[in-house]
């Protein structure tokens, strides 16, 4: 009963979690935090310990979106803590499985903290920890998508680190674990979404570089995947208002590119109708109004700035 009753907790908290409602889903894991330490002192069975440890990871996990990046760090360094020890009793694949999402959050709240040095190094052990699993189990579509995932946060950071080349190749890769799992499951809803931002980070990627044209079908390919959904979640809302954001910024990059005013003027314009999308996309979540719950950099208020610089450039072209 008192497992049954861990896992409650547990799994309600993602449902508040997904539904923004982020205080309440707080509040259930601090009650099942008490039970979970309670119980771990009492019962020596693995699961056991290993719940306390998922209630720190998911506690971190709410503690993200709120910005609260310190006691993140924190409650994400208990869970290290607790499943490093556990798995030199019970170094079972699930553990493993568990000690790799640690490792993970624990990469996005130094990456968040602006350590990006020591949150590559958290998020390269993650994937290796997931690659050496979909290695040991080729047919587990849930390890791959979790591989998929870990391939994208070690993209991500390498990108912040300004390291391009290295942070393409994961970005592909993370990409061709996705596609590889919707093409063998076109019911896979997660798997087509994960394309679709993806496809995104690999344009966003590529438009740093300054390789535009090149950014540009990705980024398409995006913005097809997720309007074709007809009633959106508040993570496929998420991803396509980054979508409309990256063509947004896409564009602009080519009116810096462009010598003729005329030219400059149109990528201008059509940038500003993307960057207007996407804010508006935006607004159907009114959740989403401050914190990305993807863990990305793209929210309402980096869109406004990019509106603004956007609207700036255009009122300086016409004053020429």
């Amino acid at each position: 009963m008192q497992l049954d009753l861990l896992n409650d907790y547990f799994r309600l908290s993602f449902v508040l979690l997904d539904t923004g409602q982020d205080a309440k889903a707080l509040a259930h894991l601090q009650t099942g935090l008490t039970l979970a330490q309670r119980t771990a002192k009492v019962h020596s069975e693995p699961i056991f310990t290993d719940f306390l440890a998922g209630f720190y990871w998911q506690t971190g996990n709410v503690l993200m979106r709120s910005g609260d990046y310190s006691h993140a760090l924190e409650n994400y360094r208990q869970g290290v803590s607790i499943r490093e020890t556990l798995l030199g009793n019970a170094n079972t694949p699930v553990i493993r499985t568990h000690l790799a999402a640690d490792y993970a959050g624990l990469a996005r709240a130094m990456s968040a903290s602006g350590d990006l040095s020591d949150a590559l190094d958290y998020s390269k052990k993650a994937a290796e920890i997931l690659e050496q699993l979909s290695s040991s189990d080729p047919n587990n579509a849930t390890l791959q998508e979790y591989l998929g995932e870990a391939d994208d946060r070690v993209a991500s950071i390498l990108l912040k680190l300004h390291q391009f080349g290295p942070s393409l190749g994961y970005y592909n890769k993370s990409l061709n674990v996705f596609v590889k799992l919707s093409s063998a499951d076109p019911a896979n809803s997660l798997a087509r979404d994960n394309v679709g931002l993806a496809e995104v980070d690999i344009g966003d990627a590529l438009i740093q570089q300054k390789q535009i044209g090149a950014a540009i079908p990705h980024v398409r390919y995006a913005i097809a995947n997720f309007e074709s959904i007809a009633h959106k979640s508040r993570y496929q809302v998420i991803g396509q208002a980054s979508a409309y954001d990256a063509m947004g910024r896409a564009l602009f990059g080519l009116a810096e590119r462009d010598l003729k005013v005329s030219q400059k003027s149109e990528h201008l314009q059509r940038s500003k109708v993307w960057l207007e999308k996407s804010l508006n996309t935006f607004r159907q979540e009114p959740s989403l109004n401050s914190v990305d719950p993807l863990g990305g950099d793209i929210t309402q208020q980096s869109v406004r700035q990019e509106l603004r610089q956007c609207e700036e450039s255009l009122a300086r072209l016409q004053s020429r």
